[in-house]
């Protein structure tokens, strides 16, 4: 009989003290890895078309990557839409902008929920890497009616065309299950304006429901943009697994004296039975439980002291680094005084760096000795926030995109750009005053404003701005 109790995920060995922490999705069938489908209409979304799931899991189980996503979507998007008229532009950037207070615009806004399309759209962008807005037009498909942000975990895009572009969106609520092909019961075909192109293609075609992308392309990432944090993918990892460890440990009360990561590639290593679809999961718990007593065994012992362990490695697709499929650490008591929140500390603080996101804004300090805890000045605070929201100017632009396609394919800028005349006051160069006149017409901007911090010396706590 096993001396080995397999629950959530944990293994532990009861000889010999070991605790196993591998992959839940191990005790499934793995197919091949697959990035580009051949029959499929839709280019793959990673790994089997599956990254958005997976990029899914690891912000909802990933408490420091939820907030940041989250927090950077909400300092984006600020106080919401305004809409303006630009006056004027100044050498150093500052814009002079007039309120408009016209009604078919505003309630336009109200109707189409701007601010949560916004904070969804852009939450989308710093996620998953990217987004899209559908169009909905009248009935006399000369108005644009109504915009949505894509649910951005359903959507695959068709491939290229030879022009390279892109033609059409698809949307389903289950991928894994959805066919090889476009089956309208299973899914929605959209489809997409040409990128750069879209105004264009919006007033010559008689279609009612068309999308848009919002995409900043890199690395050579022809469909999927990466998010930024899937750079630090390895520590999110471990920002997961050891919550999971602890919690797991303090439930069952256990004295742990080694902990042993084992990845889905060791599995494969050593069963070559294991990805084989009539391999079922009762097969493999119980390989793993036999597996997890002989490697205990091993280690157990005085006759084993000293003992080499020979493990793989393999490539991890998205970093591209070399990981090991086992690693074993010897723990001495270190899970019962906190001596792994060290860890947590440094993962959590891998990740935010990848998306380039100060701690100090939510006034923790992880920048010295790698610990939580330890709040920063409000300096620390207030700066941190105004560089983020200024990093954030790309993605702000990218949302735009959507209204400047409204404005004037709905008439707004034809109607509201209106020339006008403007008198300032000037000198002559004989201390006397002169009214000089300037024509000049204003372009109608969108612009989202915010409240910053400032300094105590100017009487309150925030003042206004728009970006």
């Amino acid at each position: 009989m096993s001396s080995t109790i397999i629950k959530d995920g944990i293994g532990y060995h009861i000889g010999a003290q070991a605790a196993f922490f591998t992959d839940g999705k191990a005790l499934t069938a793995t197919p091949p890895a697959s990035i580009y489908s051949s029959s499929a209409p839709w280019a793959y979304w990673g790994c089997n078309n599956a990254e958005p799931q997976e990029i899914a899991d690891d912000i909802q189980n990933t408490p420091v990557l939820s907030a940041a996503v989250k927090a950077t979507a909400r300092l984006a998007v600020g106080k919401g839409l305004d809409v303006f008229l630009l006056t004027n532009k100044k050498a150093d950037g500052t814009e002079e902008l007039e309120w408009i207070d016209d009604t078919e615009v505003n309630d336009w806004l109200e109707d189409n929920q701007h601010f949560l399309y916004s904070y969804n759209n852009i939450r989308n962008q710093v996620g998953y890497g990217w987004s899209a807005t559908q169009f909905v037009l009248n009935k006399a498909l000369n108005k644009i009616n109504r915009i949505k942000a894509t649910d951005i975990a359903t959507a695959r895009l068709e491939t290229m065309d030879k022009q390279g572009f892109i033609p059409n969106m698809y949307l389903c609520g289950d991928w894994q299950a959805a066919p090889s092909g476009y089956d309208p019961e299973k899914m929605k075909k959209i489809p997409l304006l040409r990128e750069t192109y879209e105004l264009q293609d919006l007033q010559d075609s008689k279609l009612a429901e068309f999308g848009i992308l919002h995409r900043l392309l890199e690395n050579g990432k022809l469909y999927y943009p990466t998010p930024a944090h899937r750079s630090a993918k390895s520590w999110v990892k471990i920002s997961r697994s050891i919550p999971t460890i602890k919690n797991a440990i303090n439930v069952n009360q256990m004295l742990i004296k080694y902990l042993i990561h084992i990845a889905p590639t060791y599995w494969e290593r050593v069963n070559p039975e294991w990805k084989s679809p009539t391999y079922t999961a009762q097969q493999k718990l119980a390989f793993m439980a036999h597996k997890y007593d002989e490697i205990s065994s091993f280690l157990t012992g005085e006759q084993n002291a000293g003992k080499t362990i020979i493990s793989g490695k393999y490539m991890d697709p998205f970093t591209k680094q070399m990981i090991n499929d086992i690693d074993i650490e010897v723990i001495d008591d270190k899970l019962k005084d906190g001596k792994m929140l060290p860890d947590s500390a440094a993962a959590d603080k891998q990740i935010l760096f990848s998306m380039m996101f100060n701690p100090a804004i939510w006034g923790g300090n992880l920048l010295s000795d790698g610990a939580s805890g330890g709040a920063g000045s409000g300096s620390d605070i207030r700066e941190a926030t105004l560089v983020l929201m200024m990093l954030l100017h790309p993605e702000r632009m990218s949302n735009l995109r959507t209204l400047d396609i409204v404005k004037r394919f709905n008439g707004w800028s034809k109607r509201l750009e209106v020339k006008r005349e403007i008198f300032a006051v000037s000198s002559n160069g004989s201390n006397t005053a002169a009214l000089s006149k300037k024509i000049l017409t204003p372009r109608l901007v969108f612009r989202y404003s915010s409240s910053i911090l400032t300094t105590l010396d100017t009487g309150k706590s925030t003042a206004p701005t728009t970006l």
